[in-house]
């Protein structure tokens, strides 16, 4: 939840996957871990990103320290110490929920993907995960949130080259 928003800021980002996303603004944004409020500046805007994304580089330019060892990632503050840990989830992401967003999910508010995910968006992510693998993700509920999509045959060109 953004406390402030220049919405004066205005380009656009380029993801992973070389796909761009236009930024709307940028401004600071509060989280409470462990009962402890933090504000985290200069966070950009992205009204179409369907996740909000932690930047490790601007953590530690803020004199953080990011460990991220034996499949686990700590967040330590300056002055406060560790702030927070998280496992890596099976898509090797280190997923963080601020107290304030485990109560929105318990709601059904939180981090949900929309059903217009594409399959070539999320084979991107998953690093070119074969289909059954994808269809093994959707159809056990491996990974919180990911809605159905058609599972599309091996048309990607990167994978097809790579064969």
């Amino acid at each position: 939840m953004f406390t402030a928003l220049d919405r004066s800021v205005n380009h656009s980002m380029k993801l992973g996957n070389n796909s761009r996303l236009n930024v709307a603004g940028k401004g600071v944004v509060k989280i409470m871990l462990k009962g402890v409020s933090y504000a985290i500046g200069e966070v950009y805007y992205v009204p179409d990103l369907k996740n909000k994304l932690l930047s490790v580089g601007q953590l530690q330019e803020k004199g953080s320290t990011v460990i991220f060892k034996n499949g686990k990632c700590n967040i330590q503050h300056p002055r406060r110490g560790e702030i927070v840990e998280a496992d890596m989830s099976l898509n090797r992401m280190f997923i963080v929920f601020s107290e304030e967003e485990c109560r929105e999910q318990q709601q059904g508010e939180c981090l949900q993907t929309t059903s217009n995910e594409s399959f070539k968006l999320w084979h991107e992510i998953f690093g070119h995960l074969n289909t059954k693998g994808m269809h093994t993700l959707q159809s056990k509920k491996l990974v919180s949130g990911l809605l159905s999509f058609k599972i599309e045959e091996d048309t990607c060109a990167d994978c097809l080259t790579g064969k």
